[in-house]
């Protein structure tokens, strides 16, 4: 459809060229320039790029699938089309029906009916509650009422009411169905999940990595057993010191010795001696 517009376009430029330079070439202004076929390729471009509009927008609602009201749009709408386009069958058939009749009874009364053209523009008013009952009701008293009256409960009430119940029933399985799938449709995540699969795709051996791996914790730093022993020296070698300091200060006073052992006791001297024990073993 678009490179048919494209050569519609074509085509339009060159007539329009050839009744620029008529006119300009006519200085007199006695040439008749006929603009009838300017016109009707202006009027066929101006058709095919208003279907290129219609279905360039119906298409680009699919970049926005990603929100969830016009994700359940494009699934309302894939749920009705079946249905729709046998609706349209039936509907067409009443419609054309009506449409033929009204031309055959107001065509010599009613200027609206006098063609086909003129009578389907005339009756899809109708559909939109826009209508003139008295044009009809003059032009026949029994008749006008008796076709406004059918074509009104036939096409207006029942085949519109049968349409929206179409579409009801179509946007309930579409809810249905979104809440029974996954919420994908934040950008964000979507976007992080493509590029991963991008990286993983490109360079592969850099980002294989097993759940062992993943589920590791962090790493601890471990110090050297001979690091562990000269701290527990030092620490000895205090204790020891401040309780010889404390025995010269008080030499008058009577020094318990299950205090001292006590004392020594905190020094932790078999931990001394299990870090003696694991540096021999490394």
């Amino acid at each position: 459809m678009s490179i048919t517009a494209s050569g519609i376009y074509g085509v339009r430029y060159i007539h329009s060229h050839i009744i620029l330079d008529k006119i300009t070439q006519d200085v007199d202004k006695e040439t008749f320039v006929n603009f009838q076929y300017l016109i009707l390729w202006n009027d066929i471009f101006r058709f095919l790029m208003s279907f290129i509009l219609f279905f360039a927008t119906i298409k680009f609602t699919r970049l926005l699938r990603f929100n969830r009201r016009i994700r359940l749009l494009s699934m309302t709408l894939s749920y009705a089309a079946k249905p729709v386009v046998l609706f349209s069958v039936m509907f067409s058939i009443y419609f054309l029906g009506f449409l033929f009749l009204a031309n055959l009874w107001f065509e010599q009364t009613v200027y609206a009916y006098s063609n086909i053209p003129l009578a389907a523009g005339e009756m899809f008013s109708m559909l939109l509650n826009r209508f003139d009952f008295t044009q009809l009701q003059e032009a026949d008293k029994l008749l006008g009422p008796l076709f406004f009256s059918a074509f009104t409960g036939v096409c207006t009430i029942a085949l519109l009411n049968m349409f929206i119940v179409i579409l009801d029933e179509s946007i309930k399985r579409a809810r249905a169905e979104l809440e029974r799938t996954k919420n994908e449709f934040e950008v964000v995540d979507y976007m992080k999940k493509q590029l991963v699969g991008y990286i993983h795709s490109v360079m592969p051996v850099f980002l294989e990595r097993s759940k062992t791996e993943e589920e590791e914790d962090e790493l601890v730093y471990i110090p050297h057993p001979e690091q562990i022993l000269e701290k527990r020296i030092d620490q000895l070698t205090l204790h020891v010191s401040n309780i010889e300091l404390e025995f010269y200060e008080d030499e008058n006073k009577n020094v318990d010795v299950d205090d001292l052992e006590a004392e020594l006791d905190d020094v932790e001297m078999d931990d001394v001696m299990l870090d003696l024990m694991s540096i021999k073993s490394y």
